[in-house]
């Protein structure tokens, strides 16, 4: 019996193995559907199998080695819609002419939202070129009021807002930070900025070289790293096209741009080409202050066709000049101005190898480089003017000093004493970011039975440093107080990164899971080697499966780490100033103040981690006719946020009173002030016969604040996100009217339960026996956001936010007349935001001054109070005493130590803070128009908030109206037109 089944079993696996063998060609001829004339360079993939080839000179194409059953093979190229083809392929296929259209207002049901791709195992939006033309996109960011439940944002090139997906503006998580941008797989990279911890800039991108953008808002493939609020991927234009000229104007912006894809003469590949100018003004009424792009990108692609395999090889070199730039404001001061360099310069090189083997399966191995350099200097010139001399400080170690007249060769080390007068300071902070990436991708794909098996393993390196040399002034004399850090003598930061998924398509299920480890190599900083891993899994599967009828279900989760910044690694040097001498001025004006630097250096936290999250999706798409509909529900958790914290230690200080020169026997007009530098005992000194009396002092006790990077307590963030679309009328040759709803439900809490030092009214100083000392409170949590800002004592450790937006979209579609129209009313049913105190003493206050009160459980209308959880002194800083005990004690036992303890309480401003800040609806309609005269014009106009709504909106925080306009929360009435031609 058992050979029998062991015969059995054998028989299966043969026949399997025979017929998973079994491999045809497919061959066919691209043309494009009007002139009948063959497209080159058209791309023909096999769908899963990852089986491509490349049209030649005559439009034909062949792949090889195509397993028996069913096939869908996709045609695409750029300026035509893309065409797919299913069949079952039995015996070798040829399928004759493949006629593409030209992609215009012609073609019935040409789509301008963005689409949700229903191949993908999680949340991904795709936004084509006529999508981005009809929105007349600007900036990069504009494309988040294209995604489920987006907002209109009136675009201009002066605001620098960052890309943040599934996340709103004030929350802890560092979330911009953590969300990516890739062009043409090249990754823009914002870690070596010394300045911010925030993703980066996209205002410098050109959109009109843009062919087609995908946002991945759900669990992203292992591939993709230091990332952990999604990604969103670039591409440009890549193939043969006409000359294109485009212009756009809105009140505040110019654009004009030229693009062009050359076919290479015997059959050497295309170049595409592009050029841009954009411009955008601050004030519409003296259009000189603004910010400009000027952008060159070019890009080679060929495809070097072998026997069983072949090669594509990319290249593309973008580089742009611009910045802001205010010098040309005749508004402004005399010869004052603020320049802000925005050049950019990116390449990158891809090659692309498929090797189709018969009885192996599909061997693809991507190598990609890319090397990219920013130099963001900024150039200032002020004015300023003074009636004495004032101290400009450039000490960088502890110790004593005194000012000085300025000399030849003076600088860092020294205090300087400013003229007076009127003078201008030019200062400069250079920053010049750089980074190199180097990718090694392999994926292994094969047929077994009905099933697809994908296996990709890869291996990725990243460098990134900052050449600037940080802030510095072009004349030291005028230099007011500042201190250098030259950020080139940074060292460079590399990340390791190793990768391997596997995915699986058998039938309608496609299971994908994989896992990423980086390896962060720090040199220069005492974090040395780190190193993380990032499991990620999706899921997706097809229920109902009809021509009419269908569900999709998807699921996934994940986990991705977000590399820390230079500004987190690399912290520069702060210092404190304290005033130890005031002598007075002399009688030409000047006063030779002495001071105690004290150099404050970022504290290593040998704890810190790498800040993560954890995300959890599952939605589905269903199809119901012609009716569609997609939901996406997420959960995401951020752990380990950078967080900025100061650590006090008690410091004392020689002061010198004016009142000690009193008795000096130096004539005023005949003395010369030094200071010992390590004791900051004063010298007068006799400038006609040499003698010198030390002048006494006191001894001042407070405390240094270092900086300390700590990781911050977690974030969550949930949400739902839904589209909702179904045709109206559907002729497809004189009307198609349809209707999209889409929206997002979004909740966000984050508090932080991190021990916080300080104290709310400044730490101050104390003389010596004066019987008080300074205190230091320990409080939980603050409410501040950004691992830029060190986190204070705050009366809120966090904040709750909830929203929803509902946009309804009425889409009318004439092809005949090439004409698109879009009505957009877009609503926002709830915005809620409710400041939070938890885990902490937090007191309801009858009166603003209380010290005491009742418990706050959440009650509204009260001024609240916050007590610290701890305190320490200046004597004992190891000891952290109980703060509440301590405050009820000396009430009644110590009245000094008493008034001490109630200044470290943390009071709310008005009766209100902590009451919800819950907004009544708004709306806001737009409307956009995109006509086509012909085949080679396109214009295009919009109208933002065209009703211009000034109606008035209740906030429950504190019981007023405001109007709407101007007001933030929908945009001003705003409108803007284009025009593309080709020739």
């Amino acid at each position: 019996m058992k050979k029998a089944i062991t015969l059995i079993l054998f028989l299966i696996i043969s026949a399997a193995a025979i017929a998973d063998n079994i491999r045809f060609k497919v061959s066919g001829h691209v043309l494009d559907n009007r002139t009948m004339q063959p497209i080159q360079y058209a791309i023909v993939k096999v769908s899963n199998l990852e089986l491509w080839a490349a049209t030649d000179a005559n439009g034909m194409f062949i792949i090889e080695n195509v397993p028996q059953g069913t096939v869908s093979i996709e045609v695409s190229t750029l300026g035509y819609v893309t065409r797919t083809i299913q069949f079952n392929i039995h015996h070798n296929t040829d399928l004759k002419n493949i006629r593409l259209k030209e992609a215009n207002l012609s073609i019935p049901g040409v789509e301008v939202t963005a689409r949700k791709r229903s191949t993908m195992g999680t949340t991904t939006y795709s936004i084509d070129r006529t999508t981005l033309d009809h929105s007349q996109v600007l900036s990069l960011n504009d494309i988040m009021a294209l995604l489920p439940g987006g907002q209109t944002v009136n675009s201009t090139l002066t605001d620098d807002s960052r890309l943040a997906l599934r996340s709103t503006t004030g929350e802890k998580g560092n979330a911009s930070f953590g969300t990516a941008i890739e062009i043409d797989g090249m990754r823009l990279n914002n870690n070596a900025s010394m300045s911010e911890t925030q993703s980066a800039s996209t205002r410098n991108i050109s959109t009109s070289n843009i062919e087609s953008i995908e946002v991945i808002a759900g669990i992203p493939g292992v591939e993709y790293g230091d990332i952990s609020n999604g990604m969103v991927k670039v591409n440009t234009r890549r193939g043969h096209t006409p000359w294109i000229v485009e212009a756009s104007m809105n009140p505040y912006t110019r654009q004009v741009a030229l693009t062009k894809g050359f076919a290479l003469a015997h059959n050497a590949g295309t170049l595409n080409f592009s050029i841009e100018h954009a411009q955008s003004f601050t004030d519409i009424t003296s259009p000189h202050t603004a910010y400009s792009r000027n952008i060159l990108s070019t890009t080679y692609n060929k495809v070097f066709r072998m026997k069983g395999s072949s090669l594509n090889l990319t290249a593309g070199l973008t580089g742009n000049i611009g910045g802001y730039n205010s010098e040309a404001d005749p508004d402004a001061f005399r010869d004052t101005y603020q320049r802000q360099r925005d050049n950019q310069l990116r390449a990158n090189m891809m090659l692309d190898w498929l090797y189709n083997s018969r009885s192996s399966g599909v061997f693809n191995i991507t190598l990609q480089a890319a090397f990219s350099t920013a130099d963001r200097r900024s150039d200032n010139n002020t004015n300023t003017s003074s009636s004495s001399t004032q101290a400009s400080l450039h000490t960088t170690t502890n110790g004593y000093a005194i000012a000085q007249d300025y000399a030849d060769g003076m600088g860092t080390g020294s205090i300087i004493l400013s003229p007076t007068g009127y003078w201008y300071v030019r200062s400069f902070n250079d920053q010049k970011l750089q980074s190199l990436q180097l990718k090694l991708k392999g994926e292994w794909t094969r047929r077994i039975l009905s099933a697809v098996n994908k296996l990709t393993v890869g291996t990725e390196l990243n460098s990134t440093r900052n050449n600037g040399h940080g802030t510095y002034y072009d004349d030291m004399r005028l230099a007011p107080t500042w201190r250098p850090y030259d950020y080139s003598l940074l060292p460079t930061m590399h990340s390791l990164a190793m990768f391997i998924e596997e995915r699986l398509t058998m039938g309608r299920l496609m299971l994908v899971g994989g896992l990423r480890n980086d390896i962060t190599i720090i040199s220069g900083s005492e974090y040395g080697t780190a190193a993380s891993s990032s499991p990620r899994f999706n899921a997706r599967y097809n229920i109902i499966k009809g021509k009419n009828v269908s569900l999709t279900l998807h699921a996934g989760y994940g986990k991705s780490v977000k590399l820390p910044s230079f500004q987190v690694l690399y912290p520069a040097d702060t210092y404190t100033d304290r005033l130890v001498f005031t002598p007075g001025s002399t009688a030409d004006g000047k006063a030779y103040y002495a001071y105690y630097t004290n150099v404050q250096r970022a504290i290593y936290n040998s704890n810190l981690k790498w800040q993560h999250s954890n995300q959890m999706e599952a939605g589905l798409e269903a199809m119901v006719g012609k009716a569609r509909l997609s939901l996406s529900a997420y959960w995401n958790r951020t752990y380990n946020p950078y967080q900025t914290l100061n650590v006090y230690s008690p410091f004392a200080y020689n002061q010198t009173s004016q009142s000690a020169l009193e008795g000096c026997s130096i004539a005023a007009a005949d003395r010369i002030y030094s200071v010992n530098p390590s004791t900051g005992v004063i010298s007068v000194t006799s400038a006609t016969n040499g003698n010198t009396v030390n002048l006494p002092y006191s001894i001042r006790r407070t405390y240094t604040a270092n900086r300390q990077y700590v990781n911050g307590s977690p974030v969550t963030r949930y949400g739902l996100e839904w589209v909702a679309e179904m045709p109206i009328i559907n002729n497809h040759h004189t009307l198609g009217l349809s209707l999209r709803i889409d929206g997002k439900y979004y909740h966000y809490r984050g508090t932080d339960n991190t021990l916080i030092a300080g104290c709310p009214n400044g730490i101050g100083d104390q003389a010596e026996g004066s019987g008080t000392q300074p205190l230091i409170g320990y409080y939980v949590g603050s409410n501040v956001t950004s691992a830029s800002t060190t986190s204070t004592p705050t009366v809120s450790n966090g904040m709750m936010n909830k929203g929803c937006s509902l946009n309804t979209t009425l889409t009318a579609r004439i092809p005949q007349l090439r004409l698109i129209m879009t009505m957009r009313l877009e609503a926002t049913m709830l915005n809620y935001r409710r400041n939070l105190s938890s885990n902490r003493t937090t007191i309801a206050l009858n009166e603003a001054g209380d010290v005491t009160g009742t418990k706050y459980v959440g009650q509204t209308d009260h001024y609240v109070a916050v007590y610290p959880k701890y305190y320490s002194t200046w004597d004992n800083p190891s000891e952290r005493i109980p703060y509440a005990e301590a405050l009820l004690a000396a009430k009644d036992n110590n009245p000094t130590l008493y008034r001490q303890l109630c200044d470290l309480i943390v009071r709310s401003n008005t009766a209100y803070y902590f009451n919800p800040q819950n907004i009544s609806a708004y709306y806001s309609a737009n409307f956009s128009v995109t006509k086509e005269i012909g085949r080679w014009v396109s214009l295009s106009f919009y109208a933002n908030n065209f009703f211009n709504n000034l109606a008035s909106v209740r906030n429950k925080q504190t019981g007023l109206k405001t109007s709407l306009f101007d007001s933030g929360y929908i945009p001003k009435f705003y409108y803007g037109a284009s025009v593309r031609v080709k020739l």
